[in-house]
């Protein structure tokens, strides 16, 4: 056949594959805005649901609300915020979490920037504030770091060949 072989040598290929790991590991972020209910206030289940389905998202069958992008892909979700101080409720949420799986996600700024706009509304219309991770409250010099060290980590995925969102990112962080 005259045919050659030109596979990579194992000792490059191992060190290839461990860059590309450390990379994953770094680039695979979520990124997490929270609702809270001031003064300890809750969040009846029933009223989150309608507001989400009011704002388009969809109820999958592990309870969480999806924002679904214009291709059919996972923009961002919405689901129960974590708060292990409080008793569990199934009818009452002490908050909610918007969270954005960058690298699922095909445009992640503006998937960033809608998730950001419907978490302020939620809070406005659940008497709620928009919050971090600690609590504290999230203003827009707090949005604007998030916006850039999104952006940060997608012109990183695309200088490795790896863009948000296509099908690369969605087999190497699935």
């Amino acid at each position: 056949v005259g045919a050659v072989s030109q596979r990579e040598a194992p000792n490059a290929a191992a060190t290839r594959g461990r860059e590309l790991d450390r990379f994953c590991a770094d680039a695979d972020i979520e990124v997490a805005v929270n609702v809270i209910g001031q003064f300890g206030a809750t969040f009846a289940l029933a009223r989150v649901k309608s507001l989400a389905l009011e704002n388009g998202l969809s109820e999958t069958a592990a309870g969480e609300l999806v924002s679904f992008a214009d291709d059919g892909s996972q923009e961002f979700v919405v689901r129960r915020f974590d708060d292990p101080q409080a008793k569990s409720s199934s009818q009452y949420y002490t908050g909610l979490t918007f969270a954005l799986d960058l690298p699922q996600a095909l445009d992640p700024a503006t998937s960033l920037a809608d998730m950001v706009r419907l978490a302020r509304g939620f809070a406005d219309q659940l008497g709620g504030q928009l919050v971090d991770d600690n609590r504290r409250p999230l203003t827009e010099a707090g949005v604007a770091s998030i916006r850039r060290s999104l952006e940060k980590i997608v012109g990183e995925m695309e200088t490795h060949g790896i863009p948000a969102g296509g099908p690369l990112a969605r087999r190497l962080f699935s």
